[in-house]
């Protein structure tokens, strides 16, 4: 940009492109004066402004959304403050589109001239895999950019990260590599304390943390709608909803306190709390329990309480997949109840000869995805869990339409672990608890049926062997 002097008026070309620079989050100093400077003194320059922010959120819709009911459904034009848009947001669109959506703005004197808002400190990066997410622009449920698999983007001050799909996962790492992990139906609000500390609203879902070492004084802090947690430097995992916060620390040590009446716990290595809104509740710190490494899911009583997706089908004792609108499923899926969101730690624990077996059925053969989620444990190799994804193919070959036949998978051939750096040629789950298994067709009606789930421990010197 050639920029006008300070006391020239801004063409309209150079408004375009000032705007266009500040969206991109690539004007600075003089330039940046100097669109402000025509933001105040020129109506004209102001609507300019509004309806080029307003079309690139527009034109960085990407794709479709997992569930419809999350795109928004207008661009507010917000006249006496324009709304922040960030780079990932409107990737590929650029002077020559801003030039052209010029030709059909028709003006707006009721503008209100306004100085571009002081940029909002960035304060992480987030990833996501498996699913997808949505950051919601502060203080609006409507404005929000669309985060899909394999997709990075800082987040702000006040930015709300929405996740609405079982597989997503979605790992925001601080400058100073403190990591927290969200995964499945997650709501999250990222905030910098008075101090300057780092401060989460975790208003539901489940959240893994690695927090290193942190200022005295400046604790990492996790706001529940029961309950916060303040984190000085450790591993933990939180299971919120609107009326339980669930806690678990794998090592070092954290503060509990309820929102109710102000108590206060400490929480160390291989401990857990529990705590609601009741003032009258115990609040008390326990041992975390030890998780079976033998387990069974089978249909021929139903399904069990709390079960997530799929149908109970009980002339054949067996689950088929279907969709579950009510609980977030618009996939043909099978998934099992959230033991870490019904107050348990996991289903199992996973060792280095753990082997699943999955007895099942297609009326139309095809592949289909299996993925746990899982979650860390004192004993984990990690210190995240994550989705784990099993990838490998040959256990849909040779698939006879309607038979019955089971799938011995050992868990140490899962290839494919949700988290960036963890993808690996082979994910090593030992240690880690699965807490939900989860099957589907995606959008395809592939007819698969379920009629057992089982682990056990036993060599793994045999191949997937169908």
């Amino acid at each position: 940009m050639n920029p006008s002097p300070s006391h020239d008026k801004l063409s309209r070309d150079q408004v375009a492109e000032a705007t266009v620079r500040y969206l991109d989050h690539d004007l600075e100093g003089d330039d940046l004066a100097r669109l402000g400077a025509a933001l105040r003194d020129d109506p004209e320059s102001l609507r300019m402004f509004d309806e080029i922010s307003g079309q690139a959120f527009a034109l960085s819709e990407p794709g479709e959304a997992a569930l419809t009911a999350e795109r928004p459904s207008r661009v507010v034009e917000k006249k006496s403050s324009p709304f922040r848009v960030t780079p990932a947001s409107v990737a590929g669109f650029g002077l020559a589109a801003a030039l052209a959506i010029l030709l059909v703005v028709r003006s707006s004197p009721e503008s209100v001239p306004t100085p571009p808002p002081a940029p909002v400190p960035e304060l992480a990066t987030v990833s996501v895999t498996g699913g997808a997410a949505r950051i919601l622009l502060p203080g609006d449920d409507e404005l929000s950019r669309r985060i899909g698999p394999d997709e990075s983007a800082p987040l702000h001050e006040g930015d709300r990260l929405r996740m609405f799909h079982p597989e997503a996962t979605a790992e925001v790492v601080y400058a100073d590599g403190s990591e927290l992990t969200f995964n499945g139906w997650t709501e999250a609000v990222f905030e910098m304390s008075p101090q300057g500390g780092k401060r989460v609203q975790v208003i539901s879902g489940q959240v893994s943390a690695d927090i290193t070492r942190q200022p005295e004084g400046m604790p990492v802090v996790l706001d529940t709608p029961t309950s916060t947690i303040e984190v000085l430097g450790t591993t933990l995992q939180v299971a919120a909803s609107d009326s339980r916060t669930r806690l678990a620390v794998n090592s070092g040590r954290v503060a509990l306190i309820r929102h109710a009446d102000g108590s206060r716990v400490e929480v160390g290595a291989g401990k857990q709390a529990d705590t609601g809104r009741d003032s009258d509740e115990p609040l008390s710190v326990g041992d975390l329990p030890p998780l079976p490494d033998e387990w069974i899911l089978d249909f021929q009583s139903g399904l069990l309480d709390g079960w997530q997706c799929g149908k109970w089908i009980p002339e054949e004792d067996a689950v088929l997949a279907h969709p579950n609108l009510e609980n977030g499923f618009n996939y043909y899926s099978i998934s099992a109840p959230n033991a870490w969101g019904q107050g348990h730690h996991s289903h199992f624990q996973v060792f280095s000869d753990s082997v699943l077996y999955l007895t099942y059925k297609m009326e139309r053969p095809d592949d289909f995805m299996l993925m746990l989620n899982l979650r860390a444990t004192p004993d984990s190799v990690r210190k995240h869990g994550g989705n784990a994804f099993y990838e490998k193919r040959d256990w849909h070959e040779n698939l006879e339409a309607d038979a019955w036949r089971t799938a011995r998978i050992p868990l140490s051939d899962f290839n494919k672990f949700g988290k960036r750096k963890y993808r690996t040629n082979e994910a090593d789950l030992s240690g880690l608890g699965v807490y939900q298994i989860y099957l589907t067709t995606q959008r395809r009606d592939r007819g698969l049926h379920v009629k057992e789930i089982r682990l056990t421990r036993e060599p793994v010197e045999a191949k997937n062997s169908p």
